[in-house]
């Protein structure tokens, strides 16, 4: 009797072994073919744009000062002056390797473009600045060659980025006449875009009005703003913030029929990290906490930082 029990579950204990075994096998080889040939896409994704980033940064042929960092440089040259023109030193990216190049010995008229972020680029020149925002164009004394520039801080995303507006920097015209000045500024641009994914809160924050703070309270207030891609509700909800950054109302430049003149212009923010301020490498230190005290009302001045008051 025993051997009979014993002779029916024998094929049982068999098959049951079996049955693990070639699961265990197949969990085996699922595994190293996923890691073989479905790896994830992103690894590679971000070395391609690393990869990008460090084709795309200036680097400024040395001359009587050592050798700075694009952050240092940004901190100094807009803490010097927030009301007149100054050679600084900024990001807007080139799309050419042969544009990395460019810019020989030009003096305070040449644009220093880099990438400030793997997410955002920023121009920055100084001169005789014309912008004519109707075809996009931002004439440039000094320069031998054109840079284009997309001004929102979202870089890494092509999706975003296909809905924000190219601006192009290009030499003063020598054949012919230069666009006349319709309006003059004795104070620096500031272009920038809420195209992209603004209107959603997050995005609005993130992408524009953080690396805004970063980039225009260094001016305290002395910076006229040029926005791409208006959005007159949008405006209107944020006019409060603006307000703690610029003296002047927001001019919609993709719609102005006007040449605008300055003596410098500044294309694109600077991005530090999602919602947050990096007080490292922001011009003043400042933190997260000035971004806050400059979100309160402007009548509300008594919380408001000393240091951040015009």
């Amino acid at each position: 009797m025993k051997s009979s029990l014993r002779s029916r579950q024998e094929p049982r204990r068999v098959s049951n072994g079996v049955i693990i075994g070639a699961m265990l096998l197949s969990l085996c080889v699922l595994s190293i073919v996923k890691a073989r040939y479905c790896a994830t896409p992103f690894g590679k994704a971000e070395d391609q744009l690393q990869e990008q980033m460090n084709s795309s940064i200036r680097m400024e042929p040395e001359e009587s000062s050592p050798a700075r960092t694009p952050g240092e440089e940004e901190e100094e040259d807009d803490g010097e002056n927030g009301a007149s023109a100054t050679t600084t030193t900024a990001p807007a990216v080139t799309k050419t390797p042969a544009a990395v190049a460019a810019g020989g010995n030009r003096g305070k008229g040449k644009p220093t473009c880099y990438m400030t972020s793997k997410r955002s680029e920023r121009c920055d020149a100084s001169g005789d600045i014309r912008v004519d925002g109707n075809r996009s164009t931002i004439y440039v004394s000094g320069i031998d060659r054109e840079w284009k520039t997309k001004p929102y801080a979202r870089y890494h995303d092509p999706v975003a980025m296909a809905h924000v507006r190219e601006y192009t920097l290009k030499p003063l015209p020598e054949a012919a006449p230069a666009p006349a000045c319709t309006r003059n500024h004795s104070v620096p641009g500031f272009l920038f875009s809420n195209g992209g994914f603004s209107g959603n809160l997050y995005h609005d924050y993130t992408d524009v009005l953080v690396p805004l703070f970063i980039s225009t309270h260094q001016f305290r207030g002395r910076v006229q703003f040029l926005l791409s891609g208006m959005k007159p509700w949008w405006v209107a909800k944020f006019t409060p913030f603006f307000r703690q950054l610029t003296r002047y109302d927001v001019i919609d430049v993709d719609n102005d029929q006007e040449v605008h003149c300055f003596p410098r212009i500044v294309v694109g923010a600077t991005f530090h990290k999602d919602m947050g301020v990096d007080p490292r490498r922001s011009p003043g230190h400042v933190s997260v906490v000035d971004f806050k005290c400059a979100w309160r009302s402007p009548t509300s001045t008594r919380t408001r930082p000393r240091s951040r008051r015009w």
